[in-house]
């Protein structure tokens, strides 16, 4: 078995192994071709792409590289994916190979940080991750996303003190195959591996080379190694390489990376490399835009870019940002219309990002092969999402616009340039400017108050019986929920169980706090929250004394979860996982248009109300209560079979409350909120 760089005539055996196996990296519903695949490794910046091969095939890939689509890496870091090894291989060497092999390429081309994410439930990557000594610098919870981020400062240690290492360990270090053994791994709790010292957020990180050790301290905002000590059994007492260095001065003032331009109902924003525009009708922006590349590898990631220095001002109602390579893009705002101006080399071809945060929208497009008119949007649901590998999108049509609509607002996209949906909310776009070194982009955004919505619901007869309802403070929540025979909730509990990125799913029914849902580096977790629970008088308190929540009710009357905060931050969300029928068809009813949606593969879709099937019989229905007007929404989740719901509430008015209601039959008597059987 040999390991060596990649060549374009890998391509098609990557592909199949790839498409093959269901658990392959960067999966994409349906697969991708060869030619989308060297696309991809060909746009991504790659710093090295790695083949695992035995006896001519291959059974294992590793790559670090600029950008994913998603993040795209400041000059001294990479970014680790697509690793792979085949399932015939995985109790071999190929994965410690590829890992050393990785590290190795960083040391010899000048890289400090390798990143990477990895699904929290995916217990053997994590352990081999935290075995090489990869730290968690942020959130300990799956984002919306999936996944968890890890660095890895191992390159930048060993460079910092590689020149006062001995011939005998620099030879040690040459010959390694695996990093796994030089390092102490970290636990899979990933809530303690950031001390915060003087504002200073330190890792603390030990590596053994042969019979010495390296014991190092690593800033891990200015990626600096600001303590480090060499020892050896053979030493008399440890050598103190690096010593230890106070915090740097706090920085002056600095310039304004935020600004606003402001327009009759639009708001036009731009921070850290990402343009928004927001509506005082909508929670959250309703279309961002990341700052665009003429590198197709440096363009900001829709989740996070680098630390880029950009000088920004309101000048004659206008909103100008210039970045220090030459690109200028001039927003302006008239009756709706918002246009951005790209200026810079002529002839060069600038890429960027656009997504839509209107998340019960439905799609309007002209693609090859097909179109979508008013298709809900979600990731899955009108197309497949192809945020793992971006250029496996799909090409829209050209001279055609993109339009999304949801109730009162409408957000329409002109066409400039090659346009592909990455998925039914996410753009990537390719522009070229003219010979005057312009191109413009123009969207239209169209906002109004409407009137309110009526979210009462008038049920038909309910599954009148007894009822059972189980609170476990030790599973976090309720257990157990049936109505006479009809089992409402799936819980695994006494066990602990999977269930999509959460590792800790034990209840049926549950409470959490999440970051904003339109958060963008995070968005909406999966409910994975560490919190102990109490419960005195049917009501279950956080041991934090921060959430508290109560169910009451009857079957006879239908039931109200109420949800009480006391961090006015983010969103409060109530979980559930339904006993949901597969052979039945989902209904979510929002803005007047109801949608069917099979629970067979795995998507997302927000919602204002819903109606799902239980096996046995009769439907859970769920809605906000008529009193909770700030932004509530339902989240739903298909995971392959298993549906995750949340109830959508911000925090900032301390409480919220959810209506449920088990009938034996859907709605009809209301086609504005929930005639759950005219399908539009």
């Amino acid at each position: 078995m040999i390991v060596r760089h990649y060549e374009p005539g890998d391509a098609a055996a990557i592909v199949q192994l790839y498409n093959t196996h269901s658990d392959a990296p960067n999966p994409v519903d349906g697969g991708i071709t060869t030619e989308q695949f060297q696309q991809e490794i060909d746009e991504r910046g790659s710093m090295t792409f790695l083949v695992a091969e035995e006896d001519g095939a291959i059974v294992g890939t590793f790559g670090a590289f600029r950008t994913n689509g998603r993040h795209t890496m400041a000059e001294d870091e990479v970014f680790a994916d697509m690793f792979y090894v085949a399932p015939s291989h995985r109790m071999s060497t190929v994965s410690g190979q590829l890992i050393a092999e990785v590290i190795s390429e960083c040391l010899a081309q000048g890289t400090d940080v390798i990143r990477l994410t990895v699904n929290p439930t995916n217990t053997p990557a994590l352990k081999t991750y935290r075995k090489v000594g990869c730290a968690c610098l942020g959130a300990t919870d799956a984002c919306e996303d999936g996944n968890i981020e890890l660095h890895n400062f191992m390159p930048m240690i060993i460079r910092a003190c590689i020149r006062k290492l001995d011939p005998e360990t620099l030879r040690t270090l040459g010959e390694m195959t695996s990093f796994g053994c030089l390092t102490e791994g970290r636990p899979l709790d990933l809530s303690h591996d950031v001390t915060v010292v003087n504002g200073r957020k330190l890792i603390s990180q030990a590596i053994e080379i042969g019979h010495t050790r390296i014991e190092a301290v690593v800033d891990t905002t200015s990626h600096t190694v600001v303590e480090a000590t060499l020892s050896n059994p053979a030493w008399p007492q440890p050598k103190r390489i690096i010593e230890s260095s106070p915090a740097p001065d706090e920085p002056g003032t600095p310039s304004p990376d935020s600004v606003r331009l402001l327009h009759d109902v639009l708001e036009v924003a731009f921070h850290s490399g990402v343009i928004e525009i927001s509506t005082a009708n909508h929670w959250g922006p309703v279309l961002a835009m990341s700052w665009p590349s003429p590198s197709a590898h440096r363009a900001h990631g829709w989740r996070q870019g680098p630390a880029t220095s950009y000088r920004s001002e309101i000048h004659d109602n206008r909103l100008v940002v210039r970045d220090d390579q030459g690109v200028t893009c001039t927003t302006t705002i008239t009756d709706g219309r918002v246009t951005i101006r790209m200026d810079g080399t002529p002839g060069t071809q600038l890429r960027t990002y656009q997504w839509c945060n209107l998340r019960q929208a439905y799609l309007t497009a002209d693609t090859t092969p097909g179109s979508f008119e008013l298709a809900s949007s979600g990731l899955g649901v009108a197309l497949r999402d192809a945020s793992q590998i971006p250029t496996a999108g799909v090409p829209v049509n050209a001279n055609s616009p993109i339009t999304w609509s949801q109730g009162n607002i409408s957000v329409k996209l002109d066409p400039c340039g090659r346009t592909t949906l990455i998925h039914s909310t996410l753009v990537d776009r390719r522009i070229v400017l003219d010979e005057t070194g312009t191109a413009c982009l123009t969207m239209i955004i169209r906002s109004a108050p409407g009137p309110a919505e009526d979210v009462t619901t008038d049920l038909p007869p309910h599954l009148a019986d007894t009822d059972k309802v189980v609170l476990k403070p030790a599973a976090g929540g309720m257990t157990t929920w049936r109505v006479g025979t009809t089992k409402v909730l799936k819980s695994p509990w006494p066990h602990v169980r999977s269930l999509g990125s959460n590792p800790h799913w034990r209840a049926g029914l549950w409470v959490s706090q999440e970051p904003d849902r339109h958060n963008r580096r995070h968005g909406m977790g999966w409910g994975s929250d560490g919190r102990e629970w109490s419960l005195a008088d049917d009501t279950m308190t956080s041991t934090d004394g921060v959430l508290s929540w109560s169910l009451s009710g009857a079957a006879d009357t239908g039931w109200t979860i109420d949800v009480t905060t006391s961090d006015m931050h983010g969103e409060t969300v109530v979980w559930l996982t339904p006993n949901c029928a597969t052979d039945e068809c989902i209904r979510t009813s929002d803005h007047g248009v109801t949608t069917r949606l099979a629970t067979a593969t795995s998507w997302q879709r927000w919602t204002t109300r819903c109606a799902i099937p239980l096996s046995q019989g009769g439907w859970l229905l769920i809605e906000p209560d008529h009193d909770l007007t700030d932004s509530p929404e339902i989240l739903l989740r298909s995971i392959r079979g298993q549906l995750l719901v949340g109830c959508v509430a911000r925090a900032r008015s301390g409480s919220a409350t959810w209506r449920f209601a088990i009938t034996s039959q859907l709605p009809t008597h209301n086609p504005r909120s929930n005639d759950y059987t005219c399908v539009a």
